[in-house]
């Protein structure tokens, strides 16, 4: 079957398979810091060295520049944004397909390894909120760069490991994951051309150390170094595994129908540490947040697709495959687009308050994101009229009288006017 199929039949439906999995997210507006890098985009104008002030957002120059032509073209017509973002993890899925049949020379593994990373729900926020598209961005030229790799364009793939960087700092992991590549295809003679990664490698460090000082990640406590990171690797890993991996090696434990190396389990166990291990100091929570995921599914997928392909028989397999895929897509639908929905709703809500009013000071109680003032800012202004120090939060004691007080209620997902 996958013989007899062309090349661009299965190419459009990997990008269909990714448009249907995460079409419904179009609608859901931006979401809280949405609002915040889009105002950035503007102070950009002015100040274009302003990024180094709120490190480590100079790492992340090709979602501004992205951003920064989405909005010149559509202004803050979200929908545009999704689709974009969507699109984008898509090609990521093309990518991964070329890149899994370099490695393992087998067509059905490569196309099946694409489709389910396409679905997969475990990296959601990537591809569902526009302020993580970091991470497609970051999975883009890091998928090109090791594509480029082991196709022996070399320059190419420099090239695109240096735009990776500034994609998102955690594209570092490149000079991890191209020896594991390496050793993978018994490539032991690639020291020459890698020894050239360290060059756009040392530059990153270099600009990495000297705005640490102005890193709020780090000065905020958001990322540190510390024993909880033991924790948050290993329950990352079993939270992404869970459960098609667990259910596929049952399955394949029960039927007898194939086993695995300890050289397969080694290399795939070095390709998930390396991918995690950028996220896994974040200091509030002992998982990896969703959009972090997003290479990590890339690595998964391919395995699981390898051992799919194990599992015998075939009625079995193909049942395997259309429940991962259904349910998956199912999942998106029904539970992570209504989360994303809810994530989005104080601000939501807010730009459809405020459209309805003339623009003037306005002061808001109760509202979710109360430590990030910017998010209620950045919304207002994306309605005519509407200025950025029109909108402050007050506690419920504080007045203004020439203010229009809205409370947030939370259940209701409105604001409801309260009197001075």
């Amino acid at each position: 079957m996958f013989v007899r199929i062309t090349n661009w039949k299965w190419h459009l439906l990997i990008i269909a398979a990714a448009v249907v999995a995460y079409a419904p997210c179009i609608n859901n507006g931006f979401i809280a810091d949405d609002f915040i890098l889009l105002h950035r985009i503007e102070i950009l104008k002015t100040q274009p060295f302003y990024l180094v002030e709120v490190t480590p957002e100079p790492f992340r120059l090709t979602s501004y520049l992205v951003m920064g032509i989405l909005k010149g073209a559509f202004g803050y017509d979200y929908r545009f944004f999704y689709v974009v973002n969507i699109l984008l993890h898509a090609i990521n899925g093309l990518l991964l397909r070329e890149l899994a049949f370099r490695l393992t020379g087998k067509t059905q593994i490569a196309i099946t390894a694409a489709l389910l990373f396409v679905v997969f729900q475990s990296s959601h926020e990537a591809v569902m909120w526009i302020g993580a598209m970091n991470e497609t961005l970051v999975g883009f030229f890091v998928m090109l760069t090791l594509l480029m790799w082991v196709r022996g364009r070399y320059g190419i793939a420099l090239a695109s490991y240096s735009l990776a960087l500034i994609s998102k700092e955690s594209a570092a992991i490149v000079v991890l994951i191209v020896p594991i590549v390496e050793i993978y295809r018994g490539n032991r003679n690639f020291w020459r051309h890698y020894i050239w990664l360290f060059l756009p490698t040392g530059i990153f460090a270099a600009a990495f150390l000297l705005t640490l000082s102005k890193n709020f990640m780090v000065n905020n406590g958001i990322h540190a170094i510390g024993w909880h990171a033991l924790v948050v690797l290993p329950n990352s890993i079993h939270r992404l595994l869970w459960p098609w991996s667990y259910i596929l090696i049952a399955l394949l434990a029960i039927t007898k129908s194939g086993g695995f190396s300890k050289r397969q389990v080694m290399i795939t166990a070095a390709f998930l540490v390396s991918v995690f291990l950028p996220y896994i100091f974040v200091a509030n929570t002992f998982n990896v947040p969703s959009r972090h995921n997003y290479l990590a599914s890339a690595v998964l997928a391919v395995a699981l697709s390898s051992m799919t392909w194990q599992l015998r028989p075939t009625a079995l397999r193909n049942l395997f495959l259309v429940s991962c895929v259904t349910v998956n897509v199912l999942y998106l639908w029904i539970r992570k687009d209504a989360d994303m929905e809810r994530r989005a709703a104080p601000t939501t809500a807010l730009i459809d308050e405020l459209r309805n009013r003339p623009p003037g000071p306005v002061r808001l109680i109760g509202f979710e994101y109360a430590l990030a003032v910017d998010m209620a800012k950045g919304a207002a202004v994306t309605l005519p009229g509407w200025q950025w120090n029109d909108v402050e939060l007050i506690p419920p004691a504080d007045r203004c009288a020439e203010c229009t007080v809205l409370t947030w209620d939370r259940s209701a997902r409105r604001y409801v006017n309260q009197p001075n």
